[in-house]
């Protein structure tokens, strides 16, 4: 079962980050370009537990949700107590950093693409990724779904 959270977010709000013990997070930008909320789900630097990102309120916008079990078969090589690291922080190169700003997808995003694929898997990841509402949304967090 999952832990409840409805987030009320103002007018004077601009980011929400939930960081957790592996940093995956919720990135949001509130009241930006054209009266949009844009937000995504995170797993560019690892995973440790199931979310789900939703407006709530009658917004027409499905949210972003990743429900899977990533731990389960999380590769051995990102594998960590109660999570799954990011492979930038195993191989430290730019191939995972991203640090040139010229990145793709690599077997390992894929994994985490594959699993969620609402969610951001690597630097570059926009296309499928990032959601908008009206300003003024409510949203509603799920952590375990």
């Amino acid at each position: 079962m999952g832990c409840l959270i409805i987030i009320e977010m103002h007018e004077t709000d601009t980011h929400l980050w939930v960081p957790t013990e592996h940093t995956r997070r919720i990135w949001t930008q509130l009241k930006q370009f054209s009266n949009l909320d844009f937000w995504d789900i995170s797993l560019v630097d690892g995973f440790n537990i199931p979310i789900d990102f939703v407006p709530v309120s009658g917004y027409s916008s499905a949210g972003a949700h990743c429900s899977a079990d990533v731990n389960k078969n999380c590769p051995n090589e990102l594998r960590t107590t109660g999570g799954c690291l990011n492979p930038c922080q195993v191989f430290k190169t730019d191939q995972y950093c991203c640090n040139s700003g010229n990145c793709g997808p690599t077997t390992y995003s894929q994994y985490f693409k594959n699993l969620c694929p609402q969610v951001y898997s690597y630097p570059k990841d926009d296309p499928t990724s990032t959601f908008t509402c009206p300003t003024g949304a409510n949203y509603q967090v799920v952590f375990c779904p």
